[in-house]
């Protein structure tokens, strides 16, 4: 089991702000986990899973997580974009239409 964090940037809003998202990942999955550090651009595939734990004070409490199927590494973003600058992604691969899910 591997657990990260990932910081996904609000194009859409007009301050600096950033969501963080809690990703969890078993097995073969884990193992690509394991492989990622800060400032890389990836792809994560899966649930969202909420649940229900006691915290250290004994009081429920509640986390919301993404359950990871999939991973797979963009780019490296080692020049990140200039504020306002567009936010697109570049896959490595060319995408055809069978690859949209919807």
């Amino acid at each position: 089991m591997t657990k990260f964090s990932l910081s996904v940037d609000r194009s859409f809003s007009q301050e600096d702000k950033a969501d963080i998202i809690s990703v969890v990942c078993w097995g073969k999955v884990a193992e690509q986990g394991t492989l990622f550090k800060k400032d890389l651009l990836v792809l994560v595939e899966g649930r969202i899973q909420v649940r229900s734990f006691e915290d250290k004070d004994g009081e429920k409490a509640w986390a919301t997580e993404v359950v990871a199927s999939m991973m797979k590494i963009m780019e490296p973003t080692q020049n990140p974009p200039r504020k306002g600058a567009s936010k697109g992604v570049a896959p490595q691969d060319e995408m055809t239409e069978d690859d949209i899910p919807f």
